[in-house]
Formats: structure tokens, C-alpha cells, sequence
């Protein structure tokens, strides 16, 4: 299972937008599906979750994101704290590299 969701959280950085959605859509299907089954691997794929969301921050499919979150926390797919852990990582914007300060040395 861990060897699916490394390659599959790699390829899901190298897909457009849409394309995230869409696997996103897909790892809903096969998470919920898991959970009602009784599988115990349904809390391994936490990690790649928490991964994947920071890579889907467009606003274009942010709220589409919020909705499977939010449907996660209503049937119990996922606690509450991770669904939090979830939304903070969707929602914190991203910090753009900032230049270092100059640092002035005076040579006597």
C-alpha cells in the first residue's frame, strides 16, 4: 500500500490541476469504499493526503476540495483533528521565497 501511495502522490505533483481533482475524486471512492469494508488501510493513506492537498490550492478546485473534507468528517471517515489538519493545509497560502535582507558590513 505505501509503495501505491508514494507513486501515486508523485505523480499526482506532475498532473495539471484537473487532473489532481479528478484523483483526488478517486481517492475519495477508494478511501470511503475502505472504511465502510473495515480495511485498516484506510488511515495509512493520511500521509499522502497530507502530501497532496497543499498541491491543490487553486482556488478553481479549493472549495470541490472542502466539500470531500468536510464529507470525510460527516461520516466519520477521518477525526476531526486530521480534518482540521487537512482544511489548514489547503488554506495556508503559499509563502513566495523572499529575498535575504542585504547585510551591510562596514570593513574598518
Amino acid at each position: 500500500v505505501r509503495e501505491v501511495e508514494n507513486n501515486d502522490c508523485d505523480e499526482f505533483g506532475e498532473a495539471e490541476v484537473e487532473h489532481r481533482l479528478t484523483l483526488f475524486y478517486l481517492a475519495n471512492d477508494v478511501i470511503q469504499y475502505s472504511k465502510r469494508k473495515n480495511y485498516e488501510f484506510v488511515e495509512s493513506w493520511g500521509t499522502a493526503l497530507q502530501r497532496a492537498t497543499p498541491m491543490v490550492r487553486i482556488e478553481k478546485v479549493k472549495h470541490r476540495i472542502l466539500r470531500i473534507f468536510k464529507i470525510w468528517g460527516e461520516r466519520g471517515v477521518y477525526d476531526e483533528a486530521f480534518i482540521t489538519d487537512l482544511t489548514g493545509l489547503l488554506s495556508t497560502a503559499t509563502k513566495k521565497p523572499t529575498a535575504e535582507p542585504a547585510i551591510e558590513v562596514e570593513f574598518q
